[in-house]
């Protein structure tokens, strides 16, 4: 009896042993550095403002005005669900597609460029068009030209558009929807893989101003609304090249992730000369608490291609954010069940040069403008 006493607390102990082992492995595993580290206004989060409880996870940004934000849903896909700035009081615009003109449609997703509203989906080379008055929604004609994976509006006759070439490379350019005239803009996103998963990333349009953002490498692209001035820019992290695999299946050239992605950029917007940027990966000088309850959203100066600094935006129900848009003085987060606003700082150094950085509210920190002043100025 007392020698399977002694091996039972025996086995007790190396189990113990191996277990405080272990987490103290992923401990160090998750708090890895990164090889860079962040400018912060304050190390607490931004002041919440309203919240509007949402029944799902299946709504996304589709587009904003000066006083309201517009949600789409992949679940209520012929439903718009718009949400007042001031008060974040909701409605839903439900629209109709043209009798004459229908197509089966699978997957549809709309953008808002009031006052008209755009609907695509990729598996039908067509998208329609109608107003947020009317709520009648009908095919562009001359927009049947090519099969495409993102639409997005420049103007109520220019489509920003992103698809596969002949060589199965994804590619960005421009679609006339007056003429139908698809002009590639070829070489704009880098290949470094695969040239398909490896250029993964988000469009961003904001008055002339046109962002890129990949998702699984440190860079963003700068262009104007035709897509004819570039420049490349860096975020702060260290990840310049994707970190994916990717395989071919044997039965047909269709090529799918072997692994799961290392993703840099979750999510972005773009405001005026503003980037901002929610970064997926922690800072040398950030803690693991800090970096795990908050999502971290990086600032940069797009006339200058530079990082100026970050701030926090708390989690919600233990979750992170999902997606960010900003409208006058308030970021919007949205979250799988909930949209929710915050106190931005307002950044007037970015729009006219003065480097200064006015709060409104909601950040708690004693000289907070001498500090962001000095950041400013670096």
């Amino acid at each position: 009896m007392e020698k399977r006493t002694y091996i039972l607390l025996i086995s007790i102990f190396v189990i113990c042993i191996a277990m405080i082992l272990f987490l103290a492995f992923i401990s160090t595993s998750r708090d890895k550095l990164n090889g860079f580290e962040r400018r912060f206004v304050t190390l607490d989060p931004l002041e919440q403002l309203d919240i509007s409880q949402l029944s799902n996870s299946s709504y996304y940004f589709a587009g904003r005005t000066e006083h309201n934000i517009f949600l789409g849903s992949y679940v209520w896909p012929r439903t718009i669900l718009q949400v007042n700035t001031e008060s974040q009081d909701t409605s839903q615009i439900t629209y109709t597609l043209s009798e004459s003109q229908q197509f089966v449609l699978t997957a549809i997703r709309v953008a808002v460029d009031s006052p008209f509203f755009y609907l695509s989906d990729g598996t039908v080379p067509i998208i329609y068009r109608g107003r947020l008055t009317t709520r009648i929604a009908s095919p562009i004609p001359q927009s049947r030209s090519r099969y495409f994976l993102n639409a997005i509006s420049a103007n109520d006759s220019i489509q920003i558009i992103k698809w596969v070439d002949s060589t199965r490379l994804s590619t960005l350019g421009l679609m006339n929807t007056k003429t139908g005239i698809v002009t590639p803009r070829k070489g704009l996103l880098e290949k470094q893989i695969d040239g398909f998963f490896c250029t993964d990333g988000k469009i961003e349009i904001d008055k002339n101003n046109v962002a890129y953002v990949y998702t699984y490498r440190n860079e963003y692209l700068i262009t104007d609304a035709l897509l004819a001035t570039v420049f490349k820019g860096r975020t702060i992290d260290t990840v310049s090249r994707t970190q994916i695999r990717v395989t071919r299946l044997q039965e047909g050239n269709t090529i799918v992730l072997s692994s799961p992605p290392r993703i840099v950029n979750r999510a972005s917007a773009l405001i005026d000369n503003i980037l901002l940027v929610n970064s997926n990966l922690k800072a040398d000088n950030e803690t693991l608490v800090n970096f795990e309850s908050n999502s971290v959203i990086d600032v940069y100066d797009i006339n200058k291609a530079e990082y100026k600094f970050s701030f926090y935006i708390q989690n919600y129900n233990r979750n992170r954010l999902n997606s960010i848009s900003v409208v006058g003085s308030k970021i919007f987060a949205l979250y799988d069940d909930a949209l929710i606003s915050f106190a931005l700082p307002q950044m007037d150094f970015l729009s006219n040069g003065e480097n200064i950085l006015h709060v409104k509210s909601g950040i708690k920190t004693e000289n907070l403008y001498k500090k962001v002043s000095q950041f400013c100025s670096n």
